[in-house]
Parts: structure tokens; C-alpha cells; sequence
């Protein structure tokens, strides 16, 4: 870490001690051999819920780790609510209604189940909740946020074939008719003999006539 990360790490562990915390391992400042940044070992203790503790309601960004007991499932949901952020998030369990319970009711951006908390699914949406994240879903879903998709559909072919067993027969060469698409639970040919230059298709809206390349009302 830089030198403010380790500062502000031994901030949190001291204000923990001072908050009332019981520590188990304290691991301190670690002497590396390279010379370049600076290392630490993990702070872990115990601690009593209090909704005011700052150390239990605030971001280290380091190796600090509270262990806070509960009373029951209800009593750990509440507490974990109980804070300005909201981003990843682990159960683990072999019972399928404490993990519900844990889906359903409690605030997180990604969450694992017997797994720790990476936080690092780029390719699945988790723009995080309250104050965590940035408010955007992730690279693989933020595509949709910035585009939107289109149908492109091109024949290629010398005739016309249509979904759900439909036909059209033209009486001009298929290059005069630019093939239009409707949605297809809704599509019904008015008729067989189709105008080369001007046909008609119904959907449950509107009638719609394809005329050259535009699409009018």
C-alpha cells in the first residue's frame, strides 16, 4: 500500500482499540526486503454491534477485520444492513432458507455463497448500493446502458420465404421490393399477390405500407 493506506490503517486499528474492540492478532507493520511501498499484517478483533462505531460503519480499504456476533438470522440481517454501504456480500451455508433469507432481505451489489468476497465479476452487472460503488453496472452490462440494438435482416435469396409456413409471390424481380420485418406473432400477409413496388403488412397496432425503402404509417 502507499504511505496514506498504511496511515490510515493504523488510524482504524488504534480508533478500533479505542471503541472498545478485543483483538485477536495485530499484525502490524511487515519489513519487506525490496524497499518499494509498505506492508502490513491483518487486524482482527471482536466487537460488540454499535450502530456509532465508526469502525463498523466505515471503509479501512485494508486488511481490518471485525467479527461481530448476533443472536440469530434476523438479528445478523439487521446488522449488516445497519451501514452506509452496500457492495459485496457472503454467506455461507447449507441451508437453503438462510441463504434466501440472506438474498431477500439484505442491501448488496454481488453477493457469494460459500465463497469469500472477491467483488471482482466484471462480466456480471454490480454497480453496488448506497454509498458503494460507482452507480454503474459493470463493463459487460454498461454496453447496453451506452448502446441499442437494431434488426438488420438482408435476403439474399431469389424469393421470398417468411416464418410460421407464410408465402408471398412477386411478379417483379425480388431486387424491386425491399423486404420490411414485423414482429412475428403479430405478422399477417394481407395478400398473396403482392405489388412489387408497394405491399402491405398488418400488425395488432397499425397497417403499415413498405414503399421503397421507407416505412410509412
Amino acid at each position: 500500500v502507499s504511505q496514506a493506506g498504511l496511515e490510515k490503517f493504523e488510524f482504524y486499528n488504534k480508533l478500533a482499540i479505542k471503541e472498545g474492540a478485543i483483538v485477536h492478532l495485530d499484525g502490524g507493520r511487515l519489513e519487506e526486503d525490496s524497499g518499494h511501498g509498505y506492508f502490513v499484517g491483518p487486524f482482527v478483533y471482536t466487537m460488540k454491534h454499535d450502530t456509532y462505531a465508526r469502525v463498523l460503519r466505515e471503509e479501512v480499504f485494508g486488511p481490518h477485520v471485525a467479527l461481530v456476533p448476533f443472536r440469530d438470522l434476523s438479528d445478523a440481517v439487521r446488522i449488516y444492513n445497519d451501514t452506509d454501504y452496500g457492495f459485496a456480500l457472503s454467506v455461507c451455508s447449507n441451508d437453503y432458507r438462510v441463504i434466501r433469507t440472506v438474498r431477500d432481505e439484505c442491501d448488496f451489489g454481488v453477493a457469494y455463497v460459500n465463497l469469500p468476497t472477491i467483488g471482482a465479476e466484471v462480466h456480471l452487472p454490480f454497480g453496488g448500493l448506497k454509498k458503494s460503488g460507482t452507480g454503474m453496472p459493470s463493463a459487460a452490462a454498461l454496453l447496453d446502458a451506452v448502446t441499442h440494438s437494431v434488426s438488420w435482416t438482408v435476403n439474399y435469396g431469389s424469393e421470398i420465404k417468411m416464418a410460421q409456413g407464410l408465402r408471398a409471390d412477386l411478379e417483379a424481380r425480388p431486387a424491386d421490393l425491399t423486404q420490411q420485418t414485423a414482429d412475428a406473432s403479430n405478422f399477417r400477409v394481407s395478400s398473396s399477390n403482392l405489388n412489387p413496388n408497394r405491399c402491405s403488412y398488418r400488425t395488432a397496432r397499425s397497417t403499415r405500407v413498405a414503399s421503397s425503402s421507407k416505412l410509412l404509417e
